[in-house]
């Protein structure tokens, strides 16, 4: 268990993975919990989000040592911030990993799915008709993991936006692209009160997806 990669991106954040390998007892045993550590999980009986809870603590230690977790909260919306701290955090988990992206200059969003079967079940529900066609154009051979990076750059916009009521196949769209392993796609919202273009950087790692924006 331990910090997979920390990586700075350049003029905007940092983006950092977190392998969770142990049981919670063995975080225990293996870490001197502080009060607030340990005051972040009551009421909490499902060892796996204790889990998740922690892991995301230490990475953000591990990325910035200058910020207090203490600080770390959730809005009425569930979207995670730092209490007087200008600090922007994303958060996503999946598997055995929790993915965070930082970012001290604009918002940010990211997300990181286990590549599997589920999310191409449900392409008509996030996937618009010119999605879905470029999907079996020009990325029949890799279709999968095609759709995981539309399903991670739309949740992506998702958490970027922060204010709930957004209908992925309406409101978020993903131009045309070449799955590639690792690059960036074109993306947008339009929604009534926020319109407005992204980059959004994907990545493959192992069996995983990892999506990221910054503002």
């Amino acid at each position: 268990m331990g910090v997979h990669s920390i990586t700075s991106v350049e003029n905007h954040g940092i983006i950092g993975l977190w392998e969770m390998a142990l049981t919670y007892g063995e975080i225990e045993s293996n870490n001197q919990l502080s009060p607030s550590d340990l005051a972040s999980l009551n009421g909490i009986s499902n060892e796996a989000r204790k889990i998740q809870i922690l892991s995301t603590r230490f990475l953000v230690r591990a990325m910035d040592p200058d910020i207090d977790t203490n600080l770390l909260s959730r809005g009425v919306t569930g979207v995670p911030y730092f209490k007087g701290n200008k600090t922007k955090i994303s958060i996503s988990h999946s598997g055995k990993y929790v993915a965070v992206a930082l970012s001290c200059h604009g918002k940010t969003g990211i997300d990181i799915e286990k590549i599997g079967e589920k999310v191409g079940r449900i392409q008509d529900k996030f996937m618009n008709d010119k999605e879905k066609e470029c999907g079996y154009e020009q990325n029949l051979e890799c279709l999968n993991e095609y759709q995981h990076v539309i399903w991670g750059a739309k949740e992506a916009l998702f958490k970027l936006y922060g204010k709930g009521g957004v209908f992925f196949k309406e409101d978020l769209e993903v131009d045309p692209f070449k799955y590639i392993g690792k690059g960036y796609v074109e993306a947008r919202i339009s929604k009534s009160d926020f319109k407005q273009s992204f980059t959004i950087n994907y990545e493959r790692v192992e069996d995983y997806m990892l999506v990221y924006i910054f503002d």
